[in-house]
């Protein structure tokens, strides 16, 4: 079984933070040191942290140095991306996950929050970072005011695109979005290969689960519209084909 997970979204504002609280409330259940990682995080506004880190490090009572959280801020990476030391970047970020790896059960890692202005290239470096650090996926994306059709047109995008990266996409959630089981089906059915099905779900717009606090609620209504069990399965199962 690998021992990482990497939570990316397909842009801004999909709630992915309140997924990432569900899938550390389950894995803490079942191991007893999970790490917390974000490769690259935004430039703090406050207390010169990242209040997604922050978050995990107090709820969870993970016993992890603030520093060994995260390997780079956006404005460091891009600097680091634009001087033409991409595979040096990618090279950081993976020592400083296997490092975790040394003392940690799992690796919980949650990629970047899209607030840069250029989502394409947040999307294809989450996608770059997760296959190096070999880690399946859960994609998270916003349903938020959007049509069945034009989410399956989305994913159909999203998927083709991270298909050079050969990712193990292990579970897709739909965020802020309350489809109909008969929605739900359609999109398994379009993304299930003969051998494996799609692990689809949607989460409605409930603002209990979208708002990240430490209130207990609030992780637990992450887990309660998507089955953790069948993503076990799977990533488990993910062992076996590899």
């Amino acid at each position: 079984m690998p021992k990482g997970l990497y939570i990316t979204a397909t842009g801004p504002m999909t709630g992915k933070s309140a997924i990432a609280l569900g899938a550390m409330q389950l894995l803490s259940r079942s191991m007893r040191k999970v790490a917390f990682f974000r490769p690259i995080i935004n430039e703090p506004l406050w207390d010169d942290r990242d209040p997604d880190i922050n978050l995990m490090l107090e709820y969870f009572k993970l016993n992890m140095d603030y520093a060994d959280t995260f390997a780079y801020t956006q404005r460091e990476a891009r600097q680091i991306i634009n001087q033409g030391s991409r595979n040096l970047l990618i090279e950081h970020i993976i020592q400083k996950y296997k490092k975790l790896l040394e003392t940690h059960d799992f690796v919980l890692c949650v990629g970047t929050d899209f607030l840069a202005k250029d989502p394409v290239f947040e999307f294809e470096l989450n996608a770059e970072i997760a296959a190096n650090l070999g880690c399946p996926v859960i994609l998270v994306t916003s349903g938020y005011n959007v049509s069945a059709e034009d989410i399956r047109e989305s994913l159909q995008i999203t998927m083709d695109s991270l298909k050079p990266h050969a990712l193990d996409v292990v579970a897709t959630i739909i965020n802020r979005r309350n489809l109909s089981q008969t929605e739900l089906d359609e999109l398994r059915g379009q993304f299930s290969t003969d051998d494996r099905p799609a692990l689809i779900y949607s989460v409605p717009n409930d603002p209990t689960i979208v708002r990240v606090t430490i209130d207990k609620d609030t992780v637990e209504g992450g887990e309660a519209h998507m089955d953790y069990g069948a993503v076990r399965k799977r990533y488990k199962n993910q062992a076996s084909l590899s």
